[in-house]
């Protein structure tokens, strides 16, 4: 069985109201939960239902209103930097930040379950439409593609016959591993320069995973057309 989306279940929510809680760190959710959203993503009951769950074992039981805030948050965030999204709605961030001044536990799961759905919108089509084990290969390479991957490495973290895997996700995805990968890569990169645009291109490459600067800036003038330099210098200043 998948994790859920909310996978640190630390006791319970109360109903009534929140009042003013500070939000502390909470450690972020699972790959599993990850793995959950991605391949119910086009499933909208489902993730209702499943949300709509979650909040009830919270409400039997007695979790600080900061503890819950920030659990959604962080959803939302390790969602947000774990997906191939290159750029979050604004009203899935301004939602985001909305969470931690909620005063109502109907209020906060309204914001979170918008939020999700804005999501799920933008993501378009859900890992779930691909076999079980190509779903568990991307979730692998969304979830590690900032370190060192090679074929070998997924391989073994899938369970899988080198050749095999290699067919499977071509015949599935149309492209091959790394081709996904180096694409996935590019967009994560593109997206730290829309949200930093004076980054350093060196630190900027080490951050998707890419260790050669001048390989990294021939591969985004591939894909984008410009350099990374002269995307960043596109981008409106955050």
């Amino acid at each position: 069985m998948v994790a859920n989306p909310l996978h640190y279940i630390i006791g319970g929510f109360y109903f009534g109201t929140l009042g003013n809680a500070t939000a502390y760190s909470i450690l972020p959710i699972s790959d599993g939960g990850l793995k959950y959203f991605f391949i119910h993503a086009g499933n909208l009951p489902l993730l209702n239902q499943h949300i709509k769950d979650q909040f009830a074992r919270w409400s039997r039981q007695a979790l600080a209103p900061s503890m819950v805030k920030q659990l959604c948050y962080n959803a939302l965030d390790y969602i947000r930097y774990s997906s191939s999204i290159a750029e979050f709605p604004k009203s899935v961030l301004d939602n985001q930040e909305k969470l931690l001044s909620a005063d109502s536990v109907t209020e906060l799961e309204t914001l979170f379950l918008s939020s999700l759905h804005m999501i799920c919108e933008v993501c378009g089509t859900s890992f779930g439409r691909y076999k079980g084990e190509i779903q568990t290969v991307l979730i692998y390479l969304h979830t590690h593609y900032t370190e060192k991957i090679t074929l070998e490495s997924i391989a073994e973290a899938v369970s899988l016959n080198r050749s095999y895997l290699c067919r499977l996700f071509k015949k599935e995805l149309g492209k091959s591993i790394f081709s996904y990968l180096n694409q996935l890569r590019l967009e994560k990169a593109a997206h730290i320069l829309q949200t930093n645009n004076h980054a350093y291109i060196r630190e900027v490459a080490e951050q998707v995973g890419i260790d050669e600067p001048f390989y990294f800036t021939r591969k985004f003038k591939e894909y984008y057309g410009v350099s990374p330099r002269e995307y960043a210098a596109s981008c409106p200043k955050p």
